[in-house]
């Protein structure tokens, strides 16, 4: 069974905005899924329903076998680590923790072992009696984690709790948060709009936009087969096309392309005989000019930028002037604007995506 289930969930503001539409998501024991999307999608109004803070106009959240969809936010098994941590500014590190204990009324004992464990697991055992104030952001987001940490939660809610902290200490703490996730086992939703997190944390990712919920699975299977350009293009950087569907012999398909013919092989059948494709930048392979062969084609560069281990390059396949594309090549040294490199891809790293809606007969576009 779930651990939350939550199904056919929508929300209506009282404005007339529907800020969700049929949305439908579950999470396993111990498992970590990511709402990932852009500003605006519906990420945190789900979350906030989650939480119980909102209540939606239709569907239902169930935690386990408990249908909580009614409940006040109190009376859920959930705790929720805020984007801007939400300490109390006059207490110090220990009494944010301890807060949430003394509405329980848990033993004092309890309490105090609680705090200690939590002090512990996020290595803040030196701060504890400092006001947020005197701490970092890092050690502030450290202290909001071990507050939830300390009430037991069957789920933690985590309203983009990285988003304050600058690059590095971000990178930083997504691994000891992910960490802590396997060591307690607690069941983690998490909302993000950076798809480094999404990729790097979690177990299941559901990619939303305009309200509804456009593809979700492991993190590498939607990198991999990215369903719709949105998606290929919101999740990692993907060259996007169009192309036409020639003709196939089992999963192997000839496909026209700005590039020329292209051979694609898929187990997924094209949805369409016009329609869109993608291929990642790190697909592409280095080959010599005369090499010619499968999905072959030069590229003039306009722009290159050295990145260390890998250089991203921009350039015009020379057939097609019009058409920019990017590859970025692994442990190779800067590539000068204005040299022509040869390229190709393999046919099983390209994708098919969705139709092209093309105009009617005598309609134009």
């Amino acid at each position: 069974m779930a651990a939350i289930d939550v199904d056919g969930l929508s929300m209506v503001y009282d404005n007339g905005f529907q800020a969700l539409h049929e949305v439908s998501v579950s999470a396993e024991a111990g498992e970590f899924i990511t709402l990932l999307g852009p500003s605006g999608c519906g990420k945190t109004t789900l979350l906030r329903l989650i939480a119980g803070f909102l209540q939606p106009t239709e569907g239902t959240i169930r935690l386990g076998e408990e249908d909580i969809t009614g409940l006040p936010p109190e009376k859920r098994d959930t705790a929720m680590v805020f984007q801007s941590y939400a300490l109390f500014p006059h207490m110090t590190a220990v009494g944010n923790i301890q807060f949430g204990l003394k509405q329980q009324r848990l033993p004092k004992p309890e309490q105090l072992d609680r705090i200690e464990k939590s002090l512990a697991a996020v290595s803040l055992e030196d701060q504890r009696d400092k006001r947020p104030v005197a701490l970092s952001g890092g050690q502030q987001q450290r202290v909001a984690l071990a507050r939830a940490l300390a009430m037991r939660p069957s789920v933690v809610l985590f309203d983009e709790p990285l988003s304050n902290l600058d690059a590095k200490l971000r990178e930083q703490v997504r691994f000891e948060l992910r960490a802590l996730q396997r060591e307690f086992g607690f069941t983690a939703v998490y909302v993000t709009h950076d798809q480094a997190e999404a990729l790097a944390m979690s177990d299941v990712v559901y990619l939303m936009n305009r309200g509804r919920i456009v593809q979700h699975g492991p993190p590498e299977a939607i990198y991999r087969r990215p369903n719709s350009r949105f998606v290929a293009d919101f999740l990692g950087v993907a060259n996007i096309f169009e192309g036409r569907v020639l003709s196939n012999s089992g999963s192997r398909y000839s496909v026209s392309s700005p590039f020329g013919e292209l051979d694609v092989e898929s187990d997924v059948p094209p949805s369409a005989e016009h329609l869109y494709l993608c291929w990642r930048p790190e697909d592409a392979r280095l080959t010599s000019s005369q090499s010619g062969g499968q999905n072959h084609f030069d590229l003039r560069v306009t722009e290159s930028v050295f990145l260390g281990n890998l250089t991203d390059v921009f350039g015009h396949p020379t057939d097609a002037e019009d058409t920019t594309v990017r590859v970025q090549l692994l442990q190779h040294g800067r590539v000068e604007p204005g040299t022509t490199i040869s390229v190709a891809i393999d046919p099983a790293n390209i994708r098919f995506l969705e139709p092209i809606e093309l105009a009617p007969v005598g309609v134009s576009a």
